[in-house]
């Protein structure tokens, strides 16, 4: 969670967060985006600039502060021997330390914030956002009041040991016909939740299929080291010739190894989809502003 406020930090001192039109996550990023999102009527951007004079204040040190307690432990062995779940414990500490008792509808109408989970039942994407709820195989739940601390803390189940999350819900809450084959009990009534990031590691398909331009915050990417030959077994004798190939093949590979582990530590992994195609998240790359201004940034 900590990665991705350095790269919001960023976002910030470009200007670039008030043009953001989704926010979509998984995982750990879940906590930071869910701090965004219940801040940001708070962050006072500046109209000429675009940038918040508090984002510091209101974001990056409560974030930090959680960042100080080690939760995973302490509620685990809640979980284990006291009654309830280790969700639910989790979910109790993100109310103490981060959330209070906001839910979904106290999030901002825009940009949209959509936190992820993974349906250990359907196997599909479980979305919270202030205007619903989601998964398309069971239906749909138009202005959800599920605490955010609840919904952080599903898509944040990292397995086995924090998952799943629990919800009981009302199957009268369901939009009629919003599902696929599966708007029926259990369905309805008890879903079980697990880590976003197992159905979708970087939250990106609620972002790749309604936006243009993406910014990827990768906290996931592995480390690369700064020299990839470091461990290379030395050669005791070759000739002039074959040194040279083996200079030249040993400067291609650190090349592409440099090339592919840009922008992996302490960056913004950023592409571009074309409406006419899709490619991959990989490196980074320019990204032009849309017609309509508008953004999505990604947390995983």
């Amino acid at each position: 969670m900590v990665f991705h406020l350095g790269a919001l930090w960023r976002l910030n001192e470009l200007g670039f967060l008030p043009k953001l039109a989704r926010v979509s996550s998984v995982s750990g990023g879940s906590i930071t985006a869910g701090a965004l999102g219940l801040k940001w009527k708070q962050l006072q951007f500046d109209a000429t600039t675009g940038v918040s004079p508090v984002f510091a204040q209101e974001v990056v040190d409560p974030v930090r502060a959680l960042a100080n307690v080690t939760l995973d432990v302490g509620d685990g062995l809640k979980g284990l021997f006291m009654p309830g779940s280790i969700a639910d414990y989790i979910a109790s500490s993100y109310r103490k330390y981060l959330f209070g008792t906001a839910t979904l509808q106290d999030l901002p109408d825009a940009p949209l914030f959509v936190i992820n989970a993974t349906n250990v039942q359907t196997g599909s994407l479980w979305r919270f956002a202030k205007p619903y709820m989601a998964d398309w195989q069971v239906g749909l739940i138009k202005n959800p009041t599920v605490d955010l601390a609840v919904a952080v803390g599903a898509s944040s189940a990292f397995p086995p040991v924090l998952s799943p999350a629990h919800l009981t819900l009302d199957p009268n809450s369901f939009e009629k016909g919003s599902g696929s084959g599966l708007q029926q009990p259990p369905f309805t009534t008890n879903v079980l939740l697990t880590d976003g990031g197992v159905y979708d590691n970087l939250g990106l398909e609620t972002a790749w299929k309604n936006c243009a331009t993406i910014l990827v915050s990768d906290g996931g990417a592995h480390v690369m080291r700064a020299h990839p030959d470091i461990h290379r077994p030395p050669i005791h004798s070759q000739s002039h010739d074959d040194g040279e190939k083996s200079k030249a093949k040993g400067a291609s590979r650190l090349k592409a190894r440099r090339t592919e582990a840009r922008g992996w530590i302490g960056q913004v992994d950023l592409f571009k989809r074309q409406a006419t195609g899709r490619q991959h998240a990989t490196g980074v790359g320019a990204v032009d502003r849309l017609p309509d201004g508008s953004w999505a940034v990604d947390f995983g």
